[in-house]
């Protein structure tokens, strides 16, 4: 960092902070991507603040980010609480170290005006994507952004600095070893790096280098090398599955996908919908031609650096004078290079571009967030050329860039009608943990799993074995659909529950039927549900209505606040749908969603079950305040019974709520522990229960 930071620099943060505040308060739910947030990089924070002994590999999955930000994670859960806003704030923080490092490199090679016009345009997120994505934590995608940034801020500091030159040459090497860690993507622009550094020192003093150099890469590497080791190469396999297969090579074939690549992805990789009444495309296409126009008139200075590098091939070794200078003309061409090269990688590999429903349709966009960074210096290059022409092309174009970033201010919901959602959101699931564990790679044995269950407090124990019944279940449906056999016959629940102690059965067989539900709204069709659930309880399988009660569920819990209204409607719809002889126990189901979503104490969805409960048949509501009440025992950090949820259930109905609540009690902790966690119930309550809790 230079001595005098630029108030540019600091207007640029507060921008950032600001905006990102404003989401994240008024519309967390835009930014929510549960199904690859909480899991693993939320849980792992929480699973070492339990003092859990999980093996690392289980949260690996092709590049070590995930473990960078789960890890990252907790001093913010220590200070904020454990909750999904406390997670969020990790890839908003390492956004603002990135942006700090790409002032320091565009300050370095381009001048203070450029570093204050880059920071700036990073900071309003000219595009969605990226706006959206620095509120996102994948673990990898937006989070090495930062880690690119600093590669490039301390090779500018290698090459243009004064000072000892041995630890900025190691330190240059480490941060390129660590931007690899993080992401493999990051192979394009180290390799670029790379070839800035040989343009600039000449193969010789490359060579002369890489000692030095090559011992902060392996360093920055280590952590990756050692975790591919322990994992079987799992990075690798990762690579060679979308990049390796045949026909990958054929011409047609690599110049259909790189047309698409950059006719159709590119074209429509910022904006999405609608951006505050106005449609998408001609936002995106405002801001690529921006783009446009700032790699065009950087292709001059492209070229001058290629000439650079090709000098450095001949030369062994640049002078003193001439080495900063071959850096500063290699520079360019390192930024116009990238979106060539990352067609070409795409028009290789399997990579899918899209798919992603409202409101995260960027996340199906990530592999263009690169793109967007050095897009972003293309323009404050620009702004800092020495002819006076281009440097007023090159305000224009920035401000114009600065104007599709004022886009971004459609997210913030300027009602607050929700505020604050991300505070009530916890920030792991557990549900998810056990993926991990039920899989045949991580090769663990059911008393293994039982051991790591058994070090978990009992709430997180019982949502773990929700999880291992939901992915055993899946388990079986996949073996079962490619041997052939019947779908109807695909749930065992003797098979699901043989080997784990009958403590957990009941969750097992719950989580079981949260997957059959989840292949239900996969499909589209209800037949094969409740084909199922009516076979399993006609066989007078064990646990076969618990099985029903889990159906009400989905695999994506706990769903965010957004999504809660349409699930709950669709559970109404299918009560109707339900034989009336599973009617009550797909009812204790709905209850114990909605007991769960209590706790969370958001008033919206107070509103939205007491009007499920209006809605429901008379003789299903004391089932499903039975439900409701275990729900309430079993969905929070600790037991708990809301007072703010009494109003919404006359007093005449409290008594099934009380039974529920003291079933519910009996099953986490056992009969004993139960009567240890009733304390904040309600005034005549306390007797009530501890009385249901003894009786059993």
């Amino acid at each position: 960092m230079p001595r005098a930071l630029s108030p540019g620099l600091l207007l640029a943060g507060l921008v950032y902070v600001v905006l990102r505040g404003l989401i994240l308060f008024s519309a967390f739910d835009s930014t929510a991507m549960t199904m690859y947030e909480l899991y693993p990089m939320g849980t792992l924070p929480k699973v070492l603040l339990e003092g859990v002994d999980l093996p690392l590999s289980i949260y690996y999955d092709n590049a070590a980010g995930q473990l960078v930000t789960g890890f990252a994670a907790v001093p913010f859960y220590l200070v904020f609480g454990e909750t999904y806003l406390a997670l969020k704030l990790v890839p908003a923080a390492f956004g603002l170290g990135a942006l700090v490092c790409g002032w320091c490199f565009l300050d370095r090679v381009f001048g203070r005006r450029a570093a204050d016009v880059g920071a700036l345009l990073f900071a309003l997120g000219p595009v969605e994507t990226m706006t959206k994505y620095s509120l996102m934590a994948s673990g990898n995608h937006f989070e090495h952004l930062f880690f690119n940034a600093l590669a490039l801020a301390c090779f500018a500091r290698l090459h243009l600095g004064a000072g000892r030159r041995n630890p900025r040459l190691f330190v240059a090497g480490l941060t390129m070893g660590l931007a690899l860690f993080v992401f493999l993507g990051a192979v394009i622009p180290v390799g670029l790096m790379l070839l800035m550094h040989l343009a600039s020192r000449g193969w010789r003093g490359s060579l002369r280098d890489l000692p030095l150099g090559g011992a902060g890469l392996l360093v920055g590497l280590a952590p990756l090398i050692a975790i591919n080791l322990t994992t079987r190469g799992r990075g690798a396999d990762f690579l060679g599955a979308k990049f390796l297969g045949e026909g990958r090579l054929a011409p047609g074939r690599l110049a259909g996908r790189a047309w698409e690549f950059l006719t159709a992805d590119l074209p429509s990789a910022g904006f999405f919908g609608e951006v505050g009444g106005v449609e998408a495309a001609p936002v995106n296409g405002l801001f690529l031609a921006c783009f446009a126009v700032a790699w065009l008139a950087a292709v001059p200075a492209a070229a001058r650096g290629a000439g650079a590098f090709l000098r450095g091939l001949r030369q062994a070794e640049c002078g003193a004078q001439q080495a900063p200078e071959a850096f500063r003309s290699m520079v360019p061409l390192t930024l116009v290079a990238l979106l060539p090269l990352t067609t070409v990688a795409f028009a290789l590999s399997d990579l899918r571009i899209g798919g992603h429903q409202p409101p995260i349709e960027c996340a199906g966009y990530r592999y263009f967030l690169p793109h967007f960074q050095f897009a972003l210096f293309l323009i404050a290059m620009l702004v800092a050329h020495p002819a006076r022409p281009r440097r007023l092309l090159g305000g224009a174009v920035a401000g114009l860039a600065c104007l599709t970033g004022l886009w971004n201010l459609g997210t913030v919901d300027f009602t607050f009608a929700d505020p604050n959602l991300g505070a009530h959101y916890r920030g792991y699931n557990f549900m998810q943990t056990a993926r991990g564990l039920v899989s045949p790679k991580a090769g663990l044995k059911p008393q293994e799993m039982v051991a790591i269950a058994d070090e978990l407090p009992p709430l997180l124990r019982r949502r773990l074995y929700l999880g291992i019944g939901f992915n055993r279940a899946g388990l079986q449906w996949i073996g079962r659909r490619k041997s052939g056999r019947p779908d109807q016959e695909f749930v065992d629940t003797t098979e699901l529950i043989a080997d784990l102690p009958g403590s957990a059965h009941l969750d097992l067989v719950r989580g079981a039927g949260r997957y059959l539900r989840f292949q239900a709204l996969m499909e589209g069709d209800d037949t094969l549900l409740l084909a199922n659930l009516s076979a399993l309880v006609e066989a007078r399988a064990p646990y076969a209505r618990a099985v029903v009660e889990g159906a009400a569920g989905g695999k994506d819990y706990p769903l965010v606040a957004l999504r809660i209204g349409p699930r709950l409607a669709d559970c109404r719809r299918l009560v109707d749908r339900f034989p009336p002889d599973l009617r009550p126990a797909f009812a204790h189901g709905i209850g114990l969603e909605c007991g769960r979503l209590v706790r969370r104490g958001i008033p919206s969805e107070l509103d939205k079950i007491e009007a499920l409960l209006r809605s429901m048949p008379a003789h299903l509501i004391e089932r499903t305040l039975h439900g409701i009440g275990w729900g309430m025992a079993d969905g929070g950090e600790r037991a708990g019974l809301p007072l703010e949820f009494l109003p919404f259930v006359p007093p005449a109905h409290h008594g099934p709520l009380q039974r529920g609540y003291a079933a519910g009690l009996r099953h986490v902790f056992g009969a004993e522990d139960a009567l240890e966690n009733l304390d904040g119930l309600p005034e005549g309550w306390r007797a009530t229960i501890e009385a249901l809790v003894l009786d059993g």
